[in-house]
């Protein structure tokens, strides 16, 4: 799927693949993994998940 027009910056998926190759696969986020954590663990995890898209990806070696 490509990113639409009007997205850009290094935390899409043009930038991601070109940072990483075809290592990255894509994770649906839905009710059903949601279902499985719980209220304030959710919310920490979409903190770290935004710090971690606003700082772009991370260069490994």
């Amino acid at each position: 799927m490509p990113d639409p027009p009007d997205v850009a910056g290094k935390a899409t998926i043009a930038g991601l693949t070109a940072a990483h190759g075809d290592r990255l696969k894509p994770v649906e986020i839905g009710p059903h993994l949601l279902d499985a954590i719980q209220p304030m663990e959710r919310m920490a995890f979409f903190r770290k998940w935004n710090v971690s898209v606003a700082s772009g990806p991370r260069r490994h070696g």
